[in-house]
């Protein structure tokens, strides 16, 4: 079942939104490293999240004709504004490899929520005919 309200698609987004920010302030991750470029990988899963969301919260909203390029350069503008912040945070650095993550990750998540969701509908539309 695909969620169709855009309030809630909206708060869920805000919400993520306001999680990274909060995580992105603090002066240490406090995750270990298990393997090398895990930053990226989990930059890169944080960010599918936010395309994903951000998607979902355009086409529950109507905004369906560009919402892939509009979630992915969404989040992509949102991975810019988390590493600025990052700059100011004591232990923390702006890195460009970790928003060019930032912006892979949020058109691949973009990319899946338009893709299902256009699987869904276009299946539910074939059963009506």
């Amino acid at each position: 079942m695909i969620i169709r309200s855009p309030y809630i698609w909206w708060s869920l987004t805000a919400l993520y939104l306001l999680v990274i920010f909060t995580l992105s302030s603090a002066s240490s991750p406090g995750i270990g490293v298990l393997f090398p470029q895990q930053d990226k990988i989990l930059h890169l899963i944080e960010y599918s999240i936010v395309g994903l969301l951000i998607a979902g919260s355009l086409i529950s909203s109507g905004i369906s004709k560009y919402a892939l390029l509009a979630a992915g350069l969404l989040g992509s503008l949102y991975g810019v504004t988390d590493e600025l912040h990052q700059y100011f945070v004591p232990g923390r650095e702006m890195s460009m490899m970790d928003w060019v993550m930032d912006s892979c990750g949020s058109f691949a998540g973009a990319w899946l929520l338009t893709g299902v969701w256009g699987i869904r509908l276009s299946k539910n539309f074939r059963k009506i005919l």
